[in-house]
């Protein structure tokens, strides 16, 4: 374990490390303070403390000198500064002090923890930054902390003293005129060494935290109006803690503790709850290097670079500095800042000791017998700009701007090259609305400080208010099949397209993506549209996609595949219930053009080829062929001599022929007659084949022997009566 470089306890371990100038320097445009201004003081100065004692507004500063017995005050000056001090007398060792109106007059009394006198000293301020006579008041034993508050409820301050030799927190009760009860005593686990009051738990009665470095610890305890103190909560805390102060470290209205670790090189943030409890601890480390140490023996909060956040500062024995950590505003905090001080640094406390508006800082140095000033200092605010809105912005809307900038209170801006706006007090998130055109534009923020110290930032934005343009490729007309549309967005020099949204016929909603598939017969609507990255959306467009992948119905009446006599109409009928019929046609034996209309007559003779075609609008084709047979001129019959027997059978060669007809079956009939062309007889009708002769038979002929005529009748498959009949001769024996 490192020693503590600690003068506040009675065997001091003394270990004194020079600290090198490039580790003073602060943080850029963080926190920053002037030269340091030493005020003499007594021999070894602890406890320091401040307070307005004369009344004119202005802090001013009391440290106890340890081995003088006395209580130095320093009076805040009209021109600036501090008076070189003046003591007043208290008890042996005073080495803590604590100001506040004890007999409510108005005006700041001392109290200091006297440690070889065994006792608290009072010493009542007369409101013009002097004290009267001091007021004895007998501690436990050895007091090492003080602290004033109303501890009971009842309106009036009490004081609270802690004694780490006797592990106790004494307690008196005031009465509101100066006068004071005996003690009570409040064990404690730890070994009081720091103690802070402040009201955790909302009642309006102080509460008190007390720091133990022996047991590592920081305890709780309650005020009540029965006991005065309730019970006490212990908390772990970091190596060696010398001081705890209180605050509101996240901005939640609940006070919080936070404890300088000496031999840890810490410091510990609790969070307060505000029902007098704590959350864990969370330790800061403010020192890596073990070769210097810094040892923090006292712990301050307050905002010490304009941000209107809780910060800390840290007085750091073992290298004879002050150091700052930035808070975030919500607990946490950055890298420590640290500025020189006198040697050996032990209490440390901030206030505004020169009305500028700023808080300062001051450290009582046990080894140089001083105490050190630094004075918050208004740097030309610096930091980073950055306008906010996205990626982009469209003109018709106003960016914010949003700049970290210490100690910022004023700001002005403009378009790069322009005339400067009004000053208006600053914000974090300033409305500013963009010049008008699109394209990239540069806006720059004047900042500007208290103390009139300016600094310009910058930054750019790109200005987009066209909306993207998007093209389709859907065809035009009717398709015979179903295509992906493909849309492509541009947005020209803008801010860029972040997404391309289609509705496909009757969706409810957008759908994203640059394909759309279209499916199914019918005309189809693809909406769709395009935004850019600076919200600029797109005219809702419109491609109309007309499918029809379906041929139309076609059919073709009159037309039975007989052979007929006469001529031919056959009669076309088409559909379509998509793209509908766009033209009929027909061609007749392979002709080399078709032929439109919705009828084709046939009318020469012989067995035709009809091909038929319909077509739609999107070049759907059906076609279909039929024959036509026409056949007007009727057979040619002829036979053979035929002899037969009177009483026999007789047979008959016969043939009929046709042009068109052969192959076809037909009815013949025989007619017998006499020389003289009278008909004897009519055979019954035979079916032939036309073209191949055939035998006709009768059955027994019944005509006496002689010689006769026979004529053959028949028609074609037409129905065409013979053209030529012809016949034999019949002998009958």
């Amino acid at each position: 374990m490192r020693a503590a470089r600690s003068f506040r306890s009675l065997l001091p371990v003394v270990g004194l490390v020079l600290l090198g100038a490039g580790l003073l320097a602060p943080a850029a445009g963080a926190v920053s303070f002037s030269p340091a201004v030493s005020l003499p003081a007594g021999h070894a100065p602890s406890g320091l403390v401040a307070a307005d004692f004369n009344g004119d507004g202005r802090p001013d500063l009391a440290v106890t000198d340890r081995d003088d017995s006395a209580v130095t005050v320093y009076l805040a000056q009209v021109a600036g500064g501090l008076d070189a001090g003046t003591p007043y007398t208290v008890g042996d060792l005073p080495i803590a002090v604590a100001a506040g109106d004890l007999n409510g007059d108005g005006k700041p009394d001392l109290v200091a923890a006297d440690r070889f006198s065994d006792q608290v000293s009072v010493l009542f301020g007369d409101g013009s930054g002097g004290f009267g006579a001091k007021l004895d008041l007998t501690a436990h034993t050895s007091p090492s902390s003080v602290a004033i508050g109303d501890f009971n409820g009842d309106g009036k301050p009490d004081i609270a003293a802690g004694d780490d030799n006797a592990s106790r927190i004494s307690v008196f009760v005031g009465d509101g005129a100066g006068g004071f009860a005996a003690r009570t005593d409040f064990p404690s686990q730890g070994q009081p060494w720091s103690i802070a009051a402040d009201d955790f738990d909302g009642d309006g009665r102080q509460d008190l935290a007390v720091a133990s470095p022996w047991t590592d610890t920081v305890s709780v305890f309650l005020g009540n109006d029965n006991t005065t103190l309730g019970p006490e909560t212990v908390l772990p805390a970091g190596v060696y803690p010398m001081d705890v102060a209180t605050g509101d470290l996240n901005a939640d209205g609940v006070v919080d503790l936070a404890v300088a670790d000496s031999v840890g090189d810490t410091v510990s943030v609790y969070l307060g709850d505000g029902e007098g409890g704590f959350g864990a601890r969370t330790a800061y480390v403010i020192c890596l290097d073990e070769m210097y140490p810094r040892n923090p023996n006292g712990v301050a909060i307050g905002d010490f670079n304009g941000d209107g956040r809780s910060d800390l500062a840290v007085s750091n024995a073992g290298v004879d500095t002050v150091g700052v950590l930035l808070g975030d505003g919500s607990g946490g905090f950055g890298a420590m800042s640290e500025f020189a001080a006198g040697a050996l640094p032990q209490d440390v406390v901030a206030a505004d000791l020169n009305g500028d508006g700023l808080l300062d800082l001051a450290t009582s140095n046990y080894l140089t017998n001083d105490v050190t000033v630094l004075y918050g200092r208004y740097e030309p605010p610096v930091g980073t700009m950055r306008l906010s809105g996205g990626a982009a912005v469209t003109a018709t809307r106003a960016v914010t701007v949003d700049a970290a900038v210490g100690r910022t209170t004023q700001m002005r801006l403009r378009a790069a090259g322009g005339v400067w706006g009004p000053w208006t007090s600053f914000s974090a998130s300033a409305p500013y609305t963009l010049p008008l055109g699109d394209g990239l534009k540069t806006i720059e923020a004047q900042y500007r400080n208290p103390a009139g110290s300016s600094g310009v930032l910058s930054d750019t934005i790109l200005l987009d208010s066209i909306a993207p343009a998007t093209k389709d490729d859907a065809p035009a007309g009717w398709l015979t099949a179903a295509p992906t549309v493909k849309l492509t967005p541009d947005d020209g020099s803008g801010s860029g397209v972040t997404r391309t949204q289609y509705k496909l016929d009757a969706a409810a909603s957008w759908s994203e993506g640059t394909s759309v598939k279209v499916t199914g017969d019918g005309v189809h609507l693809v909406r769709y549209r395009s935004i850019d990255a600076a919200g600029n959306a797109e005219e809702t467009e419109v491609a109309t996609v007309r499918v029809d992948a379906t041929p139309p119905d076609l059919t073709v009446s009159g037309v039975d595949g007989q052979w007929h006599r006469a001529p031919v109409l056959a009669l076309f009928s088409a559909q379509d219930a998509t793209s509908g019929i766009t033209g009929v046609g027909s061609k007749l034996d392979g002709a080399a053009g078709w032929t439109p209309g919705w009828a084709a007559l046939v009318s020469t003779d012989g067995d035709h080829t009809l091909v038929v075609r319909a077509v739609d609008a999107a070049g759907n084709e059906t076609s279909t062929t039929v024959h036509v047979k026409v056949d007007t001129v009727g057979p040619v019959t002829s036979g053979l001599a035929v002899s037969a027997r009177a009483g026999k059978k007789a047979s008959f060669k016969v043939l009929v022929t046709d042009a068109l007809s052969a192959g076809a079956t037909t009815q013949a009939t025989i007619v017998i007659k006499s020389t003289a062309g009278k008909t004897l007889k009519t055979l019954p009708a035979a079916t032939v084949t036309i073209g191949t002769q055939a035998t006709v038979s009768w059955a027994r002929c019944s005509l006496k022997a002689g010689t006769y005529q026979y004529v053959v009748y028949a028609s074609d498959a037409a129905g065409n009566a013979q053209s030529k009949a012809g016949g034999g001769r019949l002998v009958v024996k």
